[in-house]
């Protein structure tokens, strides 16, 4: 189980997520997500923490992030690093 004040987990509010900014951008479409309640999505030590199947993210949860929630986000960008080079 990975506790939820891992310095190795980084959250995204969902509210930041749904509208694409400008620059190199990583995009996921259609994908189950990890979610914290309170902080958002999840990735961890920067891995994305989603998937296209349900079963896969609620077999996550289970397995590594109980105190976590499942959620279906159409669409999610991220700024990429590549962008600030």
């Amino acid at each position: 189980m990975i506790d939820e004040n891992d310095k190795g987990l980084m959250f995204k509010p969902m509210a930041s997520v749904i509208d694409a900014p400008n620059g190199v951008l990583l995009h996921w479409k259609d994908h189950w997500w990890v979610h914290h309640p309170e902080k958002g999505i999840v990735f961890c030590y920067g891995n994305a923490q989603c998937h296209t199947e349900a079963q896969k993210v609620q077999k996550m949860i289970k397995d590594k992030f109980n105190w976590a929630e499942l959620v279906f986000m159409p669409d999610v960008f991220i700024k990429s690093r590549m962008s600030e080079l």
